[in-house]
């Protein structure tokens, strides 16, 4: 307990409450200069979900994954049979992740990838057979199904991915998350192809075979983009202030004073005059 200087935990108020969560009773009992701190992951677990507020394609994508996981999680038929229309197309599906809940970016990074996923074959990229063998099964769940709440799933799900500038966002989301993930399983450390086979009769998929800017042949999709990348910066800027010494009303915290006292050994911010540089970092030891 004498050796501790910080403590991490998500954001919970049985955490990180000011006035009876752990990290007061931690301060109360060890001392107060330990350091609560909100757990990196889960703020930019946070970051990219509260982007679905100002781009709402991020969270339909969510919900057709999650629908797409809830329909053979829950139906050992459904499995089976998307088994047996995989054998028949001779391509191979792995099981749907979930999205949904407490998860990791990287989670919801793979579940995308799955949906997506590449079949390769004696050193060629073929088509997305999973894609491939969701649809062809989603169409004949919504023909076939007697049970009307998995008919309306299916048709919902299959109407989706027949969505050409949907499917092009997905695989854009897929580009972005496999990036951010990167830098999420950095914190826990202790080529795009549409689809063969799928008619994408919807949205602007006609127009986006032509040559010439996206802007102009899908303004559509490339708004959503615009959009979704601008709500992630925002979300991500709002969620790691702290570190960035910009903290909400210009008040400094234990967070912004420690990250701080790091600025010392950023050589990019060092003065550029040996006088200056004599008394750099002074004023942070003081914090």
């Amino acid at each position: 307990m004498q050796k501790t200087v910080a403590m991490g935990a998500d954001g919970a108020a049985v955490n990180l409450g000011k006035k009876g969560g752990v990290s007061v009773k931690l301060q109360e009992e060890a001392g107060k200069h330990i350091i609560p701190f909100h757990c990196m992951p889960h703020r930019l677990e946070l970051a990219l979900l509260s982007a679905q507020k100002d781009s709402p394609w991020v969270g339909n994508v969510y919900n057709l994954l999650h629908l797409i996981w809830k329909t053979y999680h829950f139906s050992s038929k459904s499995r089976r049979e998307s088994k047996r229309l995989a054998v028949e197309l001779g391509v191979s599906v792995n099981n749907p992740g979930g999205v949904k809940g407490t998860r990791w970016l990287p989670h919801v990074s793979r579940a995308l990838d799955v949906l997506l996923k590449q079949e390769k074959k004696e050193g060629t990229l073929e088509d997305s057979g999973q894609y491939t063998v969701v649809y062809a099964h989603m169409d004949h769940l919504a023909a076939s199904s007697t049970n009307a709440d998995i008919a309306g799933r299916a048709k919902h799900i299959k109407e989706t991915m027949e969505d050409g500038s949907f499917l092009a966002f997905c695989h854009f989301l897929a580009d972005l998350f496999s990036a951010i993930s990167k830098y999420s399983l950095l914190l826990q450390r202790n080529d795009v192809i549409l689809p063969q086979g799928v008619p994408l009769r919807k949205g602007e998929a006609e127009n986006m075979a032509k040559d010439g800017p996206i802007s102009q042949t899908a303004p559509r999709l490339q708004k959503q983009i615009e959009t979704t990348v601008a709500a992630i910066v925002k979300q991500l800027h709002l969620r790691f202030s702290s570190l960035l010494c910009q903290e909400e009303h210009g008040m400094d915290t234990s967070v912004t004073k420690a990250v701080k006292c790091f600025h010392v050994f950023n050589h990019d911010v060092w003065p550029e005059t040996a006088e200056e540089l004599v008394d750099y970092g002074i004023e942070e030891e003081r914090l």
